[in-house]
């Protein structure tokens, strides 16, 4: 297909080539591609979908629409090329879909229905906006855009590493990262959950946020290697080690749910922050108290120093001096509902 529109209402193809910068192709009704299907030039896909049995090529970068590219034959088939996906379904009986180049997404859905994926090391990029993953299963997956918007509408599985750049909401679902995350965005939102539950030792690293986040690992180190800024939403702790590397954890974002958190420092850091705490969160450091509005729920049990500069938070949370340790409590602050329950060691004010 080389002009600039073409609509196919039906079709049968041995192999089919997408090649011009202006084509507009319209699809009535779903077509089969039996062999290679090649996308090398293209401005929009819209309508039903391209099965392809065979392998398939991108090679353009900027192509939009409603069409869906489906990889349904039950041999092995390859993906290629440098181009971009909009609509992808992954959808085989048997064999491998092999993945030979990285793949970025460039707005549309993702989704995968059946099928084994071979792919060697590469990565999928989110480029676009807006995303909706459906099932995915990646080996590394990078969100890249500022503006973008993900719907996950069943959980995600990351395997090797989890990459957020940029993005502006993550919804739906979850995605279960069992590799290293790397968090550089700063103002990410949504009621999409990361949840770290790899079976190896694994890395949180970036300057970015964390809008809602598990720690649910059978074995292995959780391992942080910077600090983690929590811009409102839910941290839980269900099971793993953690090593915090004597990294802060400072929650600038509201409202903030914390399940049964373990950290090694805490810092709430926001004059409207209502934090509700299910269960005893656990500061192995230093607590410090520089704004919040409510503390509600639990209880925060503080094993180093208290350092509270907040003076008009309210709430049913307790703080509790539990360490067994000197302990010294810092600063002119409030102190809300709080109890002394030390083992050893005293504590100063």
């Amino acid at each position: 297909c080389n002009g600039a529109s073409a609509t196919i209402e039906s079709g049968n193809f041995y192999n089919l080539t997408l090649n011009s910068s202006s084509l507009v192709l319209s699809l009535t009704n779903d077509i089969v591609v039996a062999n290679t299907l090649a996308l090398t030039l293209m401005a929009t896909f819209n309508g039903a979908k391209i099965e392809v049995g065979g392998d398939i090529v991108f090679a353009d970068t900027a192509f939009s629409g409603t069409g869906t590219i489906v990889a349904n034959g039950s041999s092995d088939q390859n993906i290629s090329g440098v181009g971009d996906v909009n609509n992808f379904e992954i959808n085989k009986p048997s064999g491998n879909l092999i993945m030979n180049s990285n793949v970025v997404i460039n707005g549309g859905a993702w989704k995968h229905t059946a099928g084994n994926i071979v792919w060697n090391d590469n990565t999928v990029t989110c480029n676009g906006s807006p995303v909706t993953l459906n099932s995915g299963n990646f080996f590394n997956l990078i969100f890249n855009s500022s503006s973008m918007v993900v719907t996950l509408e069943n959980s995600t599985t990351v395997n090797n590493n989890l990459t957020l750049t940029a993005l502006a909401t993550l919804n739906g679902d979850s995605i279960e990262a069992k590799g290293d995350i790397v968090f550089t965005d700063v103002a990410y939102d949504g009621s999409g959950v990361v949840i770290a539950n790899g079976t190896a030792n694994q890395n949180i690293s970036g300057v970015g946020d964390v809008n809602n986040f598990e720690i649910n690992k059978s074995s292995g180190d959780l391992i942080f290697n910077s600090s983690v800024v929590i811009n409102g939403g839910g941290w839980v702790y269900t099971a793993g080690n953690l090593v915090w590397n004597n990294n802060t954890v400072t929650c600038n974002g509201t409202p903030v749910a914390i399940n049964n958190g373990r950290y090694y420092q805490l810092n709430l850091n926001n004059a409207s922050l209502v934090l509700t705490l299910t269960g005893n969160t656990i500061i192995s450091n230093t607590l410090t108290l520089s704004a919040l509005a409510t503390i509600d729920g639990g209880s925060l049990s503080a094993e180093g120093d208290i350092a509270n500069t907040d003076i008009s938070w309210g709430g049913t949370g307790k703080l509790i001096a539990s360490g067994t340790s000197d302990q010294t409590v810092l600063g002119a602050g409030d102190l809300g509902v709080f109890e002394i329950n030390k083992s050893s060691g005293n504590l100063n004010f």
